[in-house]
């Protein structure tokens, strides 16, 4: 499975696509403040302000066709496990900001039936890496990382942020029609561990 980090991705009129639906969800969903993601709220359309992470949380976007088209054709040019379509209402918006705490992610997998995503960094003011499994990927705005969620451990390295600082992303979450479900693989606990470790330690070593 390739793992990339993708430059250049989107153009700056793209961009501006993808910031007026977000931008339209912001003004036109309810506002809820909430301490943790549940199953049931996972389920809501509205905006998301998760206490416990740090985290503000947009899902269920629908982009216009030519963004669609765009990361479609870009999932499939990354992958060998073809071919990919975009889940429904796919684009997920998150932006994780030092105004409400520390934001953090633990090492974990997906559930459901996302094998593949584009983890796309639309805005930021700080570096906060993407780890899978022993590896953390560092973007910069406009660059975009693969990912299997089912099947590589990841997570944000533990770090301190500002008040100021802030890291906005969106995902795109990819399927392959009729595929059996993924099982994600048992680890041992050596690898739990070295991933603990990275997860912890990255930037208390830097």
């Amino acid at each position: 499975m390739k793992k990339e980090i993708i430059e250049n991705v989107f153009t700056e009129e793209e961009i501006a696509l993808i910031q007026l639906v977000i931008d339209y969800a912001m003004s036109n969903r309810e506002h809820r403040f909430l301490e943790a993601p549940s199953p049931e709220i996972n389920a809501a359309p509205d905006v998301k302000y998760y206490r416990e992470s740090a985290r503000i949380d947009i899902e269920y976007l629908s982009f216009p066709k030519e963004i669609v088209d765009k990361v479609t054709a870009i999932a499939n040019n990354y992958t060998d496990d073809l071919p990919l379509e975009l889940i429904p209402f796919g684009g997920h918006y998150a932006e994780y900001t030092g105004k409400l705490g520390d934001p953090f992610l633990g090492p974990h997998y997906d559930g459901g039936d996302c094998n593949f995503m584009i983890d796309y960094q639309l805005e930021s003011n700080t570096s906060w890496g993407i780890g899978m499994n022993e590896d953390v990927y560092e973007l910069k705005d406009n660059e975009a990382l693969t990912l299997y969620p089912l099947s590589y451990v990841h997570y944000r390295p533990q770090k301190k942020f500002r008040d100021d600082e802030y890291i906005k992303m969106v995902f795109f979450r990819f399927t392959k029609p009729g595929n059996p479900k993924t099982i994600s693989p048992e680890l041992s606990e050596d690898e739990k561990q070295r991933i603990d470790n990275v997860y912890k330690n990255y930037y208390g070593e830097k």
